[in-house]
């Protein structure tokens, strides 16, 4: 029967459980092969690990020899197995007494011989099929995964919302907040979401590139697209986006923090002219880039935490690997990233211990190949020589988006760069003090 199995292909090569020559091991094997490949080609990887709970005793008879017959067991093979599977009783023994005789319509009998031949049809039957539907829709890349994403959603929300009309959408339901719209990343985001037809609101200081972000949304397939011109340092202009979603929305499901910067001007010539603190101890500006940057930031979350929770909501905190390493230069901003990290770590927290069904994603970015930071970097001597690291605009902000609706708590990305610098603390202090004073300093 096996090699009736293995020369008609029913089995899948990916099968090691329950096959001759294949085990755990050589599954292993060809895993850290395939992880070692994607990183070496600088590609992200998710990995879904599942466990089904009494998979193979609940499998039912009758489905699995009907699937035996579909492979081409039939006839007196076909009656072997009925046989062997068929009018089996159970009962169970306790303290002397003994239950009535219950038929056993479900499972795999343990300990036989018979049993791996069984489980191995089992799971390429019932199991497997739903393992390559999952995986399709797991990290869409192709045209054909973005479309198996886009049918999943469309018959979700005619559940959830009760609508069967054929141009219901998952998105009905998604509304989200990005602040930061008017370059890089934040723009980014606003294009990806408005691809899967979320209602957005967007936020940044030029309300002209408002505009032009806001018209490019709604080309992209948007259900809505609206924008608040305003500087989130200024706690009116907080409150003003805020109560703009209530008004527009009606609910909150993503609060996307991701704007950066300053009162004093432009920040791409502060980074420019970087400087130890003792050399530049500007308190002026360090006040108000911790307004900006993080007083901003914890106040837009408190101000829509009551919309977030109505719903089940998603908070995202835009940050890098300077919340979670010190480096030379750049103290500020270390400043209000390790802050973000401690304040919103706290706040999951919390939230988890009252049992509130808000998410809270802390978004460790690496160097990302945005306008503004191709600019800076050639600027720097040896700037450039970092540009060949950087991730991709789009990649990124798809990244983020993944990991704000899975609920991750953090995600690095591109991780072969940022998960590494951000456990520099983790080694001897010698090794710590060597890579953020003379590796990683620019």
């Amino acid at each position: 029967m096996m090699k009736h199995l293995d020369t008609h292909g029913v089995l899948s090569p990916a099968q090691h459980g329950f096959r001759k020559g294949l085990s755990c091991e050589s599954q292993l094997v060809l895993t850290l092969q395939d992880l070692s490949n994607n990183l070496d080609n600088n590609k992200q990887v998710d990995v879904a690990v599942l466990y089904f709970s009494k998979a193979f005793d609940t499998v039912p008879h009758e489905r699995l020899l009907s699937k035996l017959e579909h492979y081409g067991i039939s006839d007196l093979l076909q009656s072997w197995f009925r046989a062997f599977l068929t009018e089996r009783t159970q009962r169970v023994v306790f303290d002397g007494g003994t239950s009535k005789a219950v038929r056993v319509t479900s499972g795999v009998p343990q300990g036989t011989v018979l049993g791996p031949l069984v489980k191995a049809t089992c799971y390429k039957a019932l199991v497997r099929p739903h393992l390559e539907y999952s995986a399709t829709v797991w990290d869409p890349y192709t045209t054909k995964g973005i479309q198996a994403v886009e049918a999943v959603q469309r018959r979700a929300a005619r559940v959830t919302l009760n609508d069967y009309r054929q141009t219901s959408s998952v998105t009905q339901i998604s509304s989200v907040v990005i602040t930061g719209c008017s370059t890089g990343i934040g723009e980014e985001m606003a294009y990806q979401y408005s691809r899967l037809g979320a209602k957005i609101l967007i936020t940044a200081r030029r309300e002209n590139r408002l505009k032009e972000v806001v018209a490019k949304a709604k080309s992209l397939g948007a259900q809505e697209a609206h924008y608040v011109a305003g500087d989130m340092g200024k706690a009116g202009d907080c409150e003003r986006t805020i109560q703009t979603a209530k008004e527009k929305f009606g609910r909150l499901d993503y609060l996307v923090l991701n704007h950066v910067g300053s009162s004093f001007g432009s920040l791409s010539k502060w980074l420019e002219e970087l400087k130890f603190w003792e050399d530049n101890p500007n308190m002026e500006f360090f006040v108000d880039f911790l307004n900006i940057n993080l007083v901003s930031y914890v106040r837009l979350a408190s101000l829509a935490l009551p919309l977030l929770k109505e719903g089940g909501g998603h908070i995202v905190v835009m940050s890098s690997y300077a919340g979670k390493i010190p480096t030379t230069s750049y103290s500020a901003a270390n400043a209000v990233q390790f802050a973000q990290d401690g304040f919103f770590s706290c706040l999951r927290a919390e939230l988890q211990k009252a049992d509130r069904n808000v998410s809270v994603t802390l978004a460790v970015l690496g160097m990302v190949r945005t306008e503004s930071a191709v600019e800076m970097l050639k600027k720097i001597p040896g700037g450039e020589d970092w540009l060949a690291y950087a991730a991709p605009v789009d990649e990124t902000a798809q990244a983020v988006i993944r990991g704000g609706a899975t609920r991750a708590r953090e995600i690095y990305y591109p991780f072969y760069q940022s998960w590494p610098i951000s456990n520099i603390r983790r080694l001897p202090a010698f090794l710590e003090d060597y890579l953020i004073q003379e590796v990683l300093a620019m």
